[in-house]
């Protein structure tokens, strides 16, 4: 025998959708741990403000970054 019994084949390449999913797994993850860190310098107010806005600011960000078109009925 030459081989190991316990020996793996190896292992393929990622494909193109696993690669485009790990950039916005990385981003959202240190954008979490960044939310996380400053949110205790912000006062309770203001972080209720921010995050409030978040459904306001998230559309025209997705038009800005991904050409994305908001239909009527969303406005």
């Amino acid at each position: 025998m030459t081989g190991c019994a316990t020996s793996r084949p190896p292992r393929a390449a990622p494909t193109a959708a696993a690669r485009s999913n790990q950039i916005p797994q990385q981003a959202r993850g240190l954008l979490q741990h960044r939310q996380n860190t400053l949110q205790r310098y912000a006062a309770p107010s203001h972080a209720a403000v921010i995050f409030s806005m978040e459904g306001v600011f998230a559309p025209f960000a997705s038009r800005l970054v991904l050409g994305e078109m908001l239909a009527a009925r969303g406005l």
